[in-house]
This record gives structure tokens, C-alpha cells and sequence, in this order.
């Protein structure tokens, strides 16, 4: 991370020091609210947001502004799969092509599954310095989601993974990992006795 400058903030926050970096596309902030500690990437244009809330707490914010160059159409970037929605062996990216920006901001993206439902944030991915597919390479007649796009590009059969919160000890097919003819795991319920164990 290019971090070009560090604002400290406690308590009550300058909000001519946060106008200052106004030129910086995305900060990332770290907010630390009692013991609990947070850290966001957003774009600086919501730092007026963030301000009124921190002085509510009375927080201790570390403000680190970074520059970030806009994706244009045709680049490649680097889309974060979330935990739940991916297996373990599985990349930890999705390789995606910007199609459009919108007026608002946001970036369209494809995949070779398809064009994803959602609009991303500069904040969502990462640029990539080299090119790994094209606008070619993008199936346009397809919407996924980014789950269904992880599944695609998976090298199993994607998540794999179930999350449930099991009550009783899965001995019946309440269970939903039993239904399924699937062992439970320590996502399923960690300390609860069970019998799907295997």
C-alpha cells in the first residue's frame, strides 16, 4: 500500500486536515472504538460521514490516505471471494475485466462466467499489472453472481463448504448437513454434541 500520508485523530476530528487530502481517491481508515479495532477502505468523499460518527464515540482514528489510479475499460482486476463462498483450495481472487463506470462511480465487471450482478467500488478490487483475459473473454449473455462465478472458476465444485447452526446432535434429517449426505464440521456448530461427525 502506497500510503502517502498519516492523519491522527483523537477524540474530535480536523476536518480541514481531512480536506486537505481531498485529491486522494480511497483512505484507509482504521478506527478504534474502546478495545474494539476496524479498519475500512472507503473513498475519501465519505470522510465527512465517518468524522461525525467517530466524534459521537469519542474514537481514536488513524486516517492513511492513499492515491489509486481509476480502472478504465478493458483492465484487469482482482476481485476478493469472500470465506463462505469459495473452497478451501480455491483462489483467493476472481479475475475480472472492467466493462463500464458508471456516472456514479461504480464499476461493472465480467468474468469468464459472465457478467457479475453486482456494481463494485474502487475499493472492492485491486488492479492488475498484466493482462489475463480480455473484453473478449467475457460471456455477455450471462449475469452470476459472485458466488456462481467463484463456483466456475473453481477447481472442485466450489464453496463446499455449509454453514449451518445446528440445534440438537443431527441425528435426524432436520439436519441439513445429514439431508444433504454430508458430514458436519466446526462451522456447523462448535460445541454441540453430534452424531454427523463421522
Amino acid at each position: 500500500m502506497d500510503v502517502n500520508a498519516t492523519v491522527f485523530f483523537n477524540g474530535i476530528l480536523d476536518y480541514f486536515s481531512v480536506q486537505r487530502f481531498m485529491s486522494y481517491e480511497l483512505a484507509t481508515v482504521i478506527c478504534k472504538i474502546d478495545m474494539s479495532c476496524a479498519v475500512i477502505s472507503l473513498p475519501v468523499a465519505c470522510l465527512t460521514l465517518l468524522v461525525m460518527s467517530i466524534e459521537r464515540y469519542h474514537a481514536v482514528a488513524i486516517i492513511q490516505f492513499r492515491s489509486v489510479e481509476l480502472s478504465t475499460v478493458g483492465d484487469n482486476v482482482a476481485v476478493r471471494i469472500p470465506d463462505v463462498d469459495r473452497a478451501k483450495g480455491d483462489h483467493r481472487n476472481l479475475i475480472a475485466v472492467v466493462l463500464e463506470r458508471t456516472a456514479e462511480g461504480y464499476y461493472r465487471l465480467g468474468t469468464s462466467a459472465g457478467i457479475l450482478k453486482s456494481l463494485y467500488s474502487i475499493a472492492q478490487f485491486e488492479s492488475c499489472e498484466k493482462h489475463f483475459m480480455s473484453l473478449n473473454d467475457v460471456y455477455k449473455n450471462n449475469q452470476v453472481s459472485l458466488r456462481q462465478a467463484a463456483t466456475f472458476v473453481s477447481v472442485g465444485k466450489g464453496q463446499g463448504v455449509f454453514h449451518r447452526n445446528c440445534k440438537r446432535n443431527c441425528s435426524s434429517k432436520i439436519c441439513k448437513c445429514r439431508a444433504s449426505m454430508v458430514l458436519c464440521n466446526s462451522r456447523c456448530h462448535q460445541s454441540m454434541p453430534c452424531t454427523n461427525k463421522g
